[in-house]
């Protein structure tokens, strides 16, 4: 008996295991989806920064004005490399995770499959001995009868005989 109970502890540990890798894979990809949109809000401002570069260069700028524009380009290229990195980083985490949630998840569905075995196991047991019991009463009772009645009949079948 203490090996279903044990299982059962194991199955809703794997459980506990599984869903606490899925809160943490959903997790993992809510945050990369928000660093993808500062990626992309980065990329926007580029943008919109070489545009406005570019009107005021068609306009005509001084040089210290077009240097000026020039190192915060380079800054903003430097911010979007940094945000590219975090961003492939954050999909390495994704996947570890999705993958460890796989993994618990393989690991949960095996230990129920064996738990569902040895329950199907132990009721195929207690039906067995429950038909082992009752072949036993049938058994002694149709002894008691044959003692009582002499014969080897049952009083039914005796009576049906007797009509």
């Amino acid at each position: 008996m203490k090996k279903p109970h044990s299982l059962n502890t194991v199955a809703r540990l794997n459980q506990a295991r599984e869903r606490q890798a899925r809160r943490e894979f959903a997790e993992s990809r809510k945050h990369l989806r928000r660093q993808e949109g500062r990626l992309e809000e980065l990329k926007e401002f580029r943008r919109q920064y070489l545009q406005r570069l570019e009107r005021a260069g068609s306009q005509g700028m001084a040089m210290g004005q077009l240097n000026e524009y020039h190192i915060f380009l380079s800054r903003l290229d430097q911010a979007l490399g940094q945000q590219r990195r975090l961003v492939e980083q954050c999909r390495l985490v994704v996947e570890q995770r999705r993958q460890h949630w796989l993994s618990c998840r393989v690991d949960r569905k095996a230990v129920e499959k064996l738990v569902e075995r040895r329950t199907r196991e132990q009721r195929r047991r207690q039906d067995r001995v429950e038909q082992q019991q009752m072949d036993e009463r049938a058994a002694v009772s149709g002894n008691l009868a044959r003692k009582l009645f002499g014969t080897r009949s049952s009083p039914l079948q005796r009576r049906k005989a007797h009509r």
